[in-house]
């Protein structure tokens, strides 16, 4: 077990404590597995032997009040079917430009050698209202990683995620307004004002597997159980899930071209 008050640099704020032992994970894995689609029916009737580990993850949870100003333009796409059956599609384009406040709370980027950003995503979130401070009782008996990338870096990384939301934030509502086709181009400018960080540790279940020759690690939430990535997928599930979805867009396209 890792001490983090022996290391050098910050020390911990809180911690998440794992609320289920090994033995409750595993019985939450092979249930979990059941349930998710993309996952072969045959590694869901038969689970692999798997070894479990428990892992505290570093992680910073950022705070911030940002105040964005944007210009762009959108295109909205109109078709015409005139008396002989011929089609035209005219184009309108939509100037946008405006300022835009919005306040973030706990945007969790993890600093580990061992979990990938993306992977930790997949098992948020976490709940808040069991975050203790710091204590080494509860990283009795489990491994313990110390942050790996400084703040600073981990902040950097915070900020394109808060971007990216305000970006989406933004383009949902002219979307709602205008029921555009396309963005043609967006430009974005965010100050970040009140920073906050929290230094917390996460309880993550990792488990390594091997299923037909190749070896998985796949993670869970050790608070929630929530599975995350890096499980086997059935590929004719994904491709039953694409051409469903390509025919679901055919079939609003042709009941487009009908009513019109």
């Amino acid at each position: 077990v890792l001490d983090p008050n022996t290391l050098p640099g910050l020390k911990p704020n809180t911690v998440i404590p794992f609320s289920f032992d090994e033995k409750k994970a595993s019985e939450h894995f092979r249930n979990g597995v059941k349930k998710i689609f993309l996952i072969p029916n045959s590694f869901k009737k038969k689970v692999p032997e798997n070894r479990i580990r428990g892992i505290y993850v570093p992680s910073f949870a950022f705070d911030s009040n940002t105040n964005s100003s944007y210009n762009g333009v959108l295109v909205k796409d109109h078709t015409h079917t005139n008396s002989k059956g011929q089609t035209t599609t005219t184009h309108e384009y939509i100037r946008i430009a405006g300022n835009k406040l919005l306040n973030f709370t706990n945007v969790t980027i993890e600093s580990s050698s061992k979990i990938e950003n993306k992977d930790m995503k997949a098992l948020l979130p976490y709940q808040l209202n069991f975050n203790y401070q710091f204590n080494n009782d509860f990283i009795r008996g489990y491994s313990t990683e110390h942050y790996c990338d400084s703040i600073d870096k981990c902040f950097e990384v915070a900020q394109q995620e808060m971007k990216t939301q305000i970006k989406q934030n933004i383009l949902n509502e002219y979307r709602t307004r205008y029921h555009y086709d396309r963005v043609q181009s967006f430009n974005l400018s965010t100050t970040f004002n009140n920073n906050l960080y929290e230094y917390r540790l996460l309880p993550v279940y990792c488990f390594e597997f091997t299923y037909k020759n190749k070896k998985y690690i796949t993670y869970m939430n050790g608070q929630t159980g929530k599975i995350g990535t890096g499980y086997p997928k059935a590929y004719w599930k994904i491709v039953v899930i694409v051409l469903s979805i390509l025919v679901a867009f055919g079939l609003v396209f042709l009941l487009y071209l009908l009513s019109n």
